[in-house]
């Protein structure tokens, strides 16, 4: 699983997991791997690109 996503002031990220579950696991430690406002701009599963349209709390409740 791979998606870029872009937090309130512009900026953009690209992160990796190997599956959407290590992304569910690192979005339930202590602390939000990543925050839940950033916009979703293109998401890739098994190499593969997913039409989805949303934020990284939209794509954790998509896998959760």
């Amino acid at each position: 699983m791979k998606f870029t996503f872009q937090i309130e002031n512009g900026m953009t990220f690209t992160e990796e997991f190997d599956t959407p579950a290590d992304f569910i696991v690192g979005q339930l430690d202590d602390y939000d791997v990543l925050p839940d406002s950033g916009k979703v701009l293109e998401l890739v599963v098994n190499g593969e690109k997913v039409d989805f349209e949303g934020t990284v709390l939209d794509l954790y409740n998509l896998y959760a």
